[in-house]
Parts: C-alpha cells; structure tokens; sequence
C-alpha cells in the first residue's frame, strides 16, 4: 500500500523544467524527491562528487594498515620500513585524491 495516495499535477515552463531537473539532478535526488524536501523545508545541498563510501572504505583500509604496523613495531620492538614506506605513500596519494576532488567541487 501506498503512504503517498494523493497526486498533484500541475505545469511548468519549458526554462522551469529544466531548471527543476539541472537542480535534483545535482542533488542527486529524483524529482519527486526534490520537491518533496523543498515542501518539507529540508535544506536542498548539491551531492558530494565523490563516492563516500568508497572514499571511507579507502581510509579505514589504509588505518588498519598503519595500525598492523604499529602493533608489529610494539611486539617485535622494530619498525618494518619498506611497509612503513609504503603505507606513507598510500596515505600521500589518498591525500592528493582528497585535495583534488575538494578543490574540484569548490570551483
């Protein structure tokens, strides 16, 4: 069953419509969707152009990373460096990645 029963029609211009698509499009939101959140005065905010969850994915596997080390560092009482070195690397590229994308998205 439905929790959405009634349906409004209504008309736009041809400059409306397409102003209502480029903006949900943008948020990344169906129309109905979009109109929804405006009805609702929810704040409308562009999607982020990255995909989170792979952004956090990639975070957390270079953590675990960097932990393994430190755990192998306290146990053995010595630092593996061509891992060390790797896991540094890693974090340089992911930290350029980052500094790409969020200078993208403010111009």
């Amino acid at each position: 069953m439905r929790n959405r029963n009634c349906r409004v029609d209504f008309y736009l211009s041809k400059d409306e419509l397409e102003m209502l698509t480029k903006k949900h499009r943008k948020a990344k939101l169906s129309r109905e969707g979009y109109l929804r959140k405006l009805i609702n005065d929810s704040e409308v905010k562009e999607a982020p152009p990255i995909d989170w969850s792979a952004a956090a994915w990639e975070l957390r596997r270079l953590g675990n990373n960097i932990n393994q080390l430190l755990v192998k560092a306290n146990t053995l009482g010595f630092i593996d460096v061509p891992m060390l070195r790797k896991a540094l690397a890693e974090t340089h590229e992911l930290e350029d990645k980052f500094f790409d994308l969020f200078t993208m998205a403010e111009e």
